[in-house]
């Protein structure tokens, strides 16, 4: 059986959702995907910003090398989930 949000900790969900936020394509689908998943009960704050110049693109570069979040569809995106101890931010 796998882990939902009332069996894992913060760690675990923490990375849950990030194997979620790099497998998605969109706010909506991350959204989606963390609630069903995860069983997770709470709001889910998402934002994403798809770089449409060169400037944009070399900030997803930073970004990810950094250890950011992109979503497949190139977006960089940040979320913010409420753990057993307080905010995770993505």
């Amino acid at each position: 059986m796998a882990k939902t949000f009332d069996n894992m900790t913060d760690a675990e969900l923490k990375e849950a959702a990030r194997m979620i936020v790099r497998a998605s394509s969109s706010e909506a689908e991350v959204r989606e995907r963390i609630a069903r998943e995860l069983q997770y009960p709470y709001g889910i704050a998402v934002t994403s910003h798809l770089p449409t110049d060169a400037v944009g693109r070399q900030a997803r570069g930073i970004v990810s090398t950094l250890g950011g979040l992109t979503l497949r569809n190139g977006a960089m995106v940040m979320v913010m989930l409420q753990g057993h101890d307080g905010t995770i931010s993505l």
